[in-house]
């Protein structure tokens, strides 16, 4: 697993990140939290993991997998990723985002500079 950089965390969890991390990439138990990670397939914009799957040593995908956001509870994800669920010009907005984003956090793209 990657971890981006500034993960997007919920305000519940945002002293713990590195232990809840840590216990992420340790296999040890983590309650309510959940992970948001680029997407694995061309159908999704992201996904939302339930950290306790992780724990799966096998888990599909999981070397691969480049880590944005942590929430902790269902509550706070449905904040962080709520838009996403919406359709027409909305999703295409907020994946037109996502695609600016990822080119920001690759380094294939410049941020666009404020006027």
């Amino acid at each position: 697993m990657k971890w981006y950089e500034d993960l997007y965390v919920g305000d519940s969890i945002e002293g713990k990140v590195n232990r809840i991390k840590w216990k992420i990439n340790h296999h040890a138990g983590t309650v309510s939290i959940y992970v948001i990670a680029f997407a694995s397939n061309r159908q999704n914009l992201l996904d939302i993991i339930p950290a306790w799957e992780l724990m799966q040593k096998s888990y599909p995908g999981k070397k691969e997998m480049q880590i944005i956001g942590l929430a902790k509870g269902y509550a706070v994800l449905g904040v962080i990723t709520g838009v996403i669920s919406f359709n027409g010009v909305i999703e295409a907005i907020v994946a037109a985002i996502i695609v600016y984003l990822v080119g920001l956090v690759l380094n294939t793209i410049k941020p666009i500079a404020a006027k």
